[in-house]
């Protein structure tokens, strides 16, 4: 049976999410191929970069990373929609989103929203999701629909980055069907 990692990697390289080579004046992040920028990584070479090499990255810079530790994080959807975010916003802005998620969904009890997802982030996200597999789902969607809502903020701040809007909303509508199909499989 394939890894959480190997899931969730697998499903951001397809080639309609980020598992091409891209080198478009609208993209920030300059010369990237599977979701690896040149801008992140500027001493790589992106153009001969394999599929291995970037999930190595990925495991490295953003699975295991000290502020998001995605391994630590049940159930998979939410891990699916944490680690594209953290490859998309970063895995700090990722954190702080998924925090302040989790606050708004569940209980008067807030957590910090300090971008470090740790035994309080974790915890919260128990709480919420402890008695009813159904808000693991409902987490996931709220993690979804954030993101959206920051990538309007993004082209709001930055009109040059409308052409990247589509793609953008594609990438998460099919995420937000796979969370959906994930559910009601195991339902």
């Amino acid at each position: 049976m394939a890894s959480a990692f190997d899931i969730s990697v697998d499903w951001l390289l397809r080639p309609e999410i980020e598992g091409k080579f891209c080198d478009s004046p609208n993209d920030r992040g300059g010369r990237t191929k599977w979701g690896i920028s040149q801008r992140s990584y500027p001493k790589l070479n992106i153009a001969a970069l394999t599929r291995d090499e970037a999930k190595e990255i990925y495991r490295r810079d953003f699975w295991d990373a000290p502020n998001l530790i995605l391994g630590k994080i049940a159930p998979l959807p939410l891990q699916m929609v944490l680690l594209g975010g953290a490859v998309n916003h970063g895995q700090t802005a990722m954190a702080r989103l998924f925090q302040a998620e989790l606050n708004r969904l569940g209980g008067a009890k807030k957590i910090k929203v300090d971008g470090h997802v740790g035994p309080q982030t974790r915890g919260k996200l128990y709480a919420i999701t402890q008695y009813d597999r159904d808000r693991e789902l409902d987490v996931a969607q709220a993690v979804l629909w954030a993101r959206l809502k920051l990538y309007r903020a993004i082209v709001d701040k930055r009109p040059a980055d409308l052409p990247n809007l589509r793609h953008w909303c594609t990438r998460l509508a099919l995420l937000g069907e796979t969370l959906i199909q994930a559910h009601l499989d195991r339902t």
